[in-house]
């Protein structure tokens, strides 16, 4: 079983671990220390959440630039190297989209892609996210530009492929 619950500083350990593995992927390649991680979470409060699989954490929920007026929020999901090409980026996604769109009444849910990123890109197309738009040449990387690819889903999108209320929010505690 797939659940999700709010990012602790005790996690940051874990989320450092997992980011910096991920990064070559992410908009921002920095490498981040465990110090800077809980500085930027004490002084952010980021609303990013664990993701764990049958008790154990698999990977990461990112958020960011909530919208309450436009009900419209961006996410992003890094998961730990042992456990991708498992389905359970999909798994961990069809959990925290009812969150987003039900919990948290989102209208629309928006997702950047590196251009290179392909198992992202796959990932999102599968859950049936819309490719909206591109930035073209966005992030300078290994002495080439790449795009970032946006991709979006509407509640009514959701709503549709999913229907509303199939899909339960599972919260740890």
């Amino acid at each position: 079983m797939i659940a999700f619950r709010e990012l602790q500083s005790n996690d940051l350990p874990f989320l450092v671990d997992v980011r910096n593995a991920c990064r070559t992927m992410l908009h921002n390649d920095a490498e981040f220390t465990l110090t800077q991680a809980q500085e930027w979470f004490d002084t952010k409060r980021p609303r990013f959440y664990i993701a764990a699989h049958e008790g154990s954490p698999i990977g990461y929920f990112r958020t960011s630039n909530w919208s309450e007026a436009n009900r419209h929020v961006y996410v992003g999901l890094d998961l730990h190297a042992d456990y991708r090409g498992k389905g359970l980026a999909q798994a961990a996604y069809r959990v925290f989209l009812p969150y987003l769109f039900e919990d948290c009444g989102m209208n629309k849910v928006s997702a950047e892609v590196l251009e290179h990123n392909q198992r992202s890109r796959r990932l999102h197309q599968r859950l049936g996210f819309a490719l909206e738009g591109v930035k073209r040449q966005e992030v300078w990387r290994d002495d080439r530009y790449l795009d970032s690819l946006l991709f979006s889903m509407l509640k009514s999108e959701f709503n549709a492929r999913y229907g509303a209320g199939d899909q339960p929010t599972r919260r740890a505690s």
